[in-house]
């Protein structure tokens, strides 16, 4: 009697093994979008809520690639909007200098040769 309470529990533990792994293996074939074998054809609402799941699952994972996608084109953005902000900070304060320097030059222009009388 335990030997075959043993072996109904070992076979129970291979069947949980195998779903497991089914489950598993439909995951991972979710994820790549590719089609998977579904239990029933027929229009019964399980049916029907099993491929509806399985579809949103598909398309989550589809968003979910192109959420990434776009993170990266973001932060890749970013970047580059701080790279112009550096140059901008740069140019303006070129400007700044040249202004001075040529306020610079008007006045010794003035002081040498329009006022020079």
């Amino acid at each position: 009697m335990v030997l075959c309470f043993e072996l109904i529990t070992i076979i129970s533990l291979m069947e949980l093994i195998a779903v497991s792994q089914r489950e598993s293996d439909a995951a991972e074939q979710i994820y790549r979008g590719a089609s998977i074998e579904r239990p029933g054809s027929g229009s019964d609402p399980i049916d029907e809520v099993g491929q509806t799941v399985v579809s949103m699952l598909q398309e989550s994972a589809k968003n979910f690639d192109r959420t990434r996608s776009l993170l990266t084109e973001l932060l890749a953005a970013q970047d580059r909007i701080a790279q112009l902000e550096s140059q901008v900070r740069l140019f303006r304060d070129r400007a700044t200098r040249a202004e001075g320097w040529l306020i610079v030059i008007q006045e010794e222009i003035e002081k040498r040769l329009i006022n020079r009388n």
